[in-house]
């Protein structure tokens, strides 16, 4: 195998990084290996920390947990989920 294909690594989803458990935290989502609620992370940053600041107070969370929920969500809002907002034309 090439050293090129060997250091290629896909990127992390939420099954990578988040797991479910309901004897860990009531069965809340946390980052795996943790007790800490991956909600945590936005909630964080919605109140304006940043995310040295968020490893600093959950120091179990590494980088690999942050970036893969972090490409989680981006991939969840990068869907077109919701129906067009252009009305339909209609057969006349």
């Amino acid at each position: 195998m090439s050293a090129t294909a060997t250091n290629i690594r896909r990127p992390l989803t939420e099954w990578d990084v988040i797991s479910c458990d309901p004897d860990v935290v009531g069965g809340v989502p946390v980052f795996r290996g943790t007790r800490v609620p991956a909600v945590a992370l936005f909630d964080y940053l919605l109140d304006g920390g940043s995310i040295d600041e968020f490893y600093e107070e959950f120091p179990t969370v590494t980088r690999e947990h942050v970036l893969g929920v972090l490409q989680s969500a981006h991939d969840h809002v990068s869907q077109a989920v919701f129906p067009s907002r252009e009305p339909a034309l209609r057969g006349e």
